[in-house]
């Protein structure tokens, strides 16, 4: 595919101009963003130079987005090789993508261990496993057989027993914002309500947030040394 005019004539002042891009990838749930340089143009790839160790996410993700103030909006880009020796990637796929941009930049942190969420829609009362959490909403998995019970905009209210630094379950409310089915699993998307509770899950976003940065640099750190 053959990078679009626009983006190819922003990369290359990049590259001219030996200006950084930003490379924005997600790991856990968080988002991820960190700079890079346009070292290789084509009219179908480029290749980016990554100077630090979130290199390390062009390897567990398949696509990447660029932002730039030289790129007219986010660019969403597939990732065809990494090499980690040389701390660089090629990227090719290159379009337009500021429509996906937004969901991605919220910091929504996967649990490091399996938590129970707790939960009653109309009466009826479920039970799931956490998979995601921000200060906006949550995700969790339930069994397709009870996902019956749950429809968009349903209000529901649950128990989500974080651990530290939250000290107790927290009470909280919110609307049913998706539902899908995945197998014998249900996939559902909470958003909370606006109520000064939410607060209290900001702890443990940040907490788990440093968790899971630390987590990617060990990752790096422990990649095999270029022979």
């Amino acid at each position: 595919m053959t990078i679009p005019e626009t983006i190819f004539t922003g990369l290359q002042r990049l590259q001219r101009a030996n200006r950084p891009l930003d490379l924005l990838n997600l790991f856990k749930g968080v988002p991820i963003v960190y700079p890079a340089f346009v070292a290789g143009l084509d009219l179908e790839t480029v290749t980016v130079r990554v100077p630090s160790f979130e290199v390390i996410c062009l390897t567990l993700e398949t696509t990447t987005i660029l932002l730039s103030q030289l790129l007219e909006e986010a660019v969403s880009a597939q990732v065809l090789s990494v090499d980690l020796a040389l701390n660089q990637a090629t990227l090719g796929q290159l379009q337009y993508a500021s429509q996906h941009v937004g969901d991605r930049m919220t910091v929504r942190v996967a649990p490091r261990q399996p938590i129970r969420v707790q939960l009653e829609c109309g009466g009826t009362a479920l039970r799931g496993e956490l998979t995601d959490v921000s200060i906006n909403g949550l995700g969790l998995h339930v069994p397709a057989g009870q996902a019956g019970a749950l429809r968009p905009r349903a209000v529901v209210s649950l128990s989500l027993p974080l651990p530290q630094p939250v000290t107790s379950a927290l009470e909280l409310s919110g609307t049913v914002r998706f539902v899908r089915v995945e197998g014998g699993l249900a996939r559902v998307g909470i958003t909370f309500a606006q109520d000064v509770q939410m607060l209290s899950i900001l702890p443990y976003v940040r907490e788990r947030q440093n968790e899971i940065l630390a987590e990617l640099k060990d990752l790096h750190d422990a990649r095999p040394a270029p022979a």
